[in-house]
């Protein structure tokens, strides 16, 4: 079995589902925005293990998983 390979991606924080988020939450851009995004993206890889980071810049939220 191959070791499995680090995942790079952005998604757009406009294109981003608000409904994946609280409600006190769906303001684009916002701090509460930003933390449940990465809260999000985090959970979405806990059971993989590994570190998830992510960051927002220019409109994009880049998401990068490592094993």
């Amino acid at each position: 079995m191959s070791e499995p390979q680090p995942i790079r991606f952005s998604v757009p924080e406009d294109g981003f589902d608000l409904s994946l988020l609280p409600e006190a939450a769906r303001q684009r851009g916002s701090e509460a925005f930003r933390e449940a995004v990465t809260a999000y993206f985090k959970d979405a890889y806990r059971e993989a293990g590994g570190r998830v980071d992510v960051a927002f810049a220019g409109g994009e939220i880049e998401v990068a998983w490592e094993p």
